[in-house]
């Protein structure tokens, strides 16, 4: 059996997970006396159906239930809907009457009274469920017959017996929760809301522990998941079917598989479809756009708020509305040009245009090594890189988060050595001398710089990465070869070497920016580079960050711009200079710098 799903689940399936608060909530109001219908509502896909099967299989057999899915009679009329629905009980309750004699809302509550009226039928559970694949002229005309026979109780208590469950979304609610509406009053209502965390997490690590992964590497995997889609039934299991999909093809899996799945479901899924389509046909999308750009308070008297949480995009999120997850914030905002604005912690980057450049050294350059030269033209499509070298304040999210915990983030090999170390945090990080909020991060090794990529990555749902060190070079110089970021001549008052003894804050040098305006890319700190040490000029391109080149086991990694450690790090804070250290090395003169393949919405240049 397949360890996960995206449709309706049976009542036995061991993939059915959660909801068993919600599940006990209905048991015991189909067991109690019947004081109000119930109204189940939940957007598309969120598992009303599941639940609402495992409901039947509960109850039966101790009392007939009779569930109706109105997409077998999708566009009925009301005279075809009246007749289903009375065919339907007949399956469950023995009939006291003809049910194909029913064609109305008095047919249908005669036919009910007269099978209630049976003293072996003590309570007849009838759930209505897929209530918009109905015309709204046959939907009206149904409320209209259900809310009469609710009335009647008071004078026939034989209709005391019938509890009906009302199961749907936007449609449901224009017959329920509005003022004129046909059952406005009559029904309780219970809003179906996403997997909590432990329950998300455990039906990803548990579909892919099936399918053989580590059970760490699989439960760190769910928390990757969750991150992105927040408990979602649909986007949990579609996501876990592309994963599984990925790994059965040899593919590894790590955050950045899920990073690529989202992709698949950006690019196609009905799930976003019925959501456009609910937006439209309800006339939600300016208020989808004041959801994304300005979240109001929560309450559900909001009747836009209310519909949007229906058609499966809002949720409450304290005391505001909220988009339900940060996937589906993402995809929305794009088909609504919302700008969200990015946060304080994620890298601003700046676009290196597509083109050649002049990369390594001659020998006009008296500093140049043999590792820099011939010098050749290399040409590089358009890429976006940090503006700086990504700070204490951007990486401390990673340290207070899941960034040292999660397995999926990290090599196999940094993994181990995180382990055997038990490292938690940058090695400088406690110490007041390095870890200023403005100050570029330290003490990280290269394996932690590619776990934090990963983990940023997985957060925002936007692909980042090392630098090759071609594109590091390129970022640093400028398409004409100048020797260092501002030009050929020498300036110790352009960068942080040698001459303070310590980390500056990043960007206290302008003057020193490279031509596209990037700032340390000379001194302040080493910056590592996804390259291996040792690779040959003229210089070959390849995808230096896919998984087998990351995921092996080489202890040198290169090293890009120098740092402040001292004024003998002149020649190596010249653009071309390719330093490079164990891939281990924690030292106070060590940070990062981000690169990626597309600008983040909201933030970049």
């Amino acid at each position: 059996m397949a360890p996960f799903s995206t449709t309706a689940l049976a009542p036995d399936s061991p993939l059915f997970c959660g909801r068993q608060a919600e599940l006990d909530w209905l048991l015991r109001r189909c067991h109690a006396e019947v004081t109000a219908y119930i109204a189940l509502y939940g957007g598309r896909q969120n598992g009303k159906t599941s639940l609402l099967l495992r409901l039947e299989a509960s109850l039966r057999p101790a009392m007939p239930v009779c569930r109706l899915d109105f997409q077998l009679i999708k566009g009925a009329s009301a005279t075809q809907a009246f007749a289903f629905v009375a065919e339907r009980i007949a399956e469950s309750v023995p009939p006291a009457s003809d049910p194909r004699t029913v064609a109305d809302g008095p047919g249908l509550h005669r036919f009910l009274s007269q099978a209630l009226a049976q003293d072996k039928v003590a309570r007849l559970v009838l759930i209505l469920d897929e209530w918009g694949a109905l015309p709204a002229t046959t939907r009206e005309a149904l409320a209209h017959a259900l809310r009469s026979i609710f009335d009647a109780r008071l004078t026939m208590p034989v209709l005391r017996k019938l509890l009906v469950i009302f199961s749907g979304g936007v449609e449901l609610y224009d017959l329920v929760v509005t003022e004129a509406s046909s059952l406005h009053s009559v029904c309780v209502d219970h809003h179906l809301i996403d997997l909590g965390q432990d329950e998300a997490v455990a039906l990803i690590a548990d579909g892919l522990v099936a399918a053989g992964l580590d059970v760490t590497l699989a439960t760190g995997m769910g928390h990757v998941v969750y991150s992105r889609v927040a408990g979602h039934p649909y986007l949990s299991q579609r996501l876990g079917t592309l994963l599984l999909e990925a790994y059965q093809r040899g593919q590894p899996l790590n955050a950045e598989a899920v990073v690529a799945a989202e992709e698949r479901i950006r690019q196609s899924d009905p799930l976003l479809r019925h959501i456009l389509n609910d937006l439209r046909a309800s006339s939600l999308a300016a208020a989808a756009r004041r959801l994304l750009s300005d979240p109001p308070f929560f309450t559900r008297l909001d009747d836009d708020m209310a519909r949007l949480e229906l058609a499966g995009l809002a949720k409450q999120a304290g005391t505001h509305w909220a988009v339900r997850n940060p996937l589906l914030a993402a995809i929305f905002a794009k088909q609504f040009a919302i700008n969200i604005p990015a946060p304080t912690w994620l890298p601003r980057l700046v676009k290196v245009p597509a083109g050649p450049f002049l990369m390594g050294s001659n020998d006009a350059d008296e500093l140049a090594f043999d590792d820099e030269k011939p010098q050749h033209t290399l040409t590089l499509p358009d890429y976006w890189i940090g503006r700086t070298p990504i700070t204490n304040a951007q990486f401390r999210p990673f340290v207070e988060g899941d960034g040292y915990t999660n397995r999926a983030y990290w090599t196999a090999v940094g993994w181990a050595l995180r382990s055997r170390w038990q490292i938690c945090q940058p090695a400088c990080w406690a110490d007041a001398e390095w870890n200023g909020d403005d100050y570029p991060v330290v003490g990280v090794s290269w394996f932690e710089a590619v776990a934090y990529c990963r983990w940023l990555s997985a957060l925002t749902g936007h692909e980042f990465r090392l630098p090759s060190e071609a594109e590091w070079e390129k970022a640093a110089r400028g398409p004409d070869g100048r020797i260092w970021p501002w030009g050929d001549a020498w300036d110790a008052s352009r960068l942080n070497i040698g001459n303070i003894g310590r980390t500056t804050p990043v960007g206290h040098y302008p003057k020193g920016a490279s031509p596209y305006g990037l700032l340390d890319m000379a001194g302040n700190v080493w910056e590592w580079c996804a390259t291996k040490y040792g690779k040959g000029y003229p210089y070959q391109i390849e995808d230096e960050w896919v998984e087998p080149y990351i995921a092996s086991n080489d202890a040198t990694r290169v090293l890009r711009g120098g740092s402040w450690y001292s004024e003998s790090e002149r020649k190596y804070a010249r653009g071309a200079s390719c330093g490079h250290y164990g891939s281990h090395a924690r030292n106070n003169n060590i940070g990062l710098r981000v690169v990626s393949h597309a600008p983040v919405v909201g933030s970049d240049e």
